[in-house]
């Protein structure tokens, strides 16, 4: 699966509708936060990293444990 697709598609499970998209992928909470992943990965590992970071937020913020 590409990773535009994937990131959107994990991102809509978790809650987060995009934005809008133009050199990073901006998606909003549904409670009002912001996530910024990056348009094009840099590394095979991007789509790692987009899950890890939206893990943190969402338990920082205590929607998730």
């Amino acid at each position: 699966m590409k990773y535009k697709k994937e990131v959107r598609i994990f991102m809509n499970s978790m809650g987060y509708d995009l934005e809008r998209q133009r050199t990073h992928l901006v998606f909003r909470h549904y409670v009002g936060f912001t996530y910024t992943a990056p348009s094009s990965p840099s590394c095979p590992h991007a789509m790692n990293q987009v899950r890890r970071g939206v893990r943190r937020q969402l338990i920082d913020m205590g929607i998730r444990s």
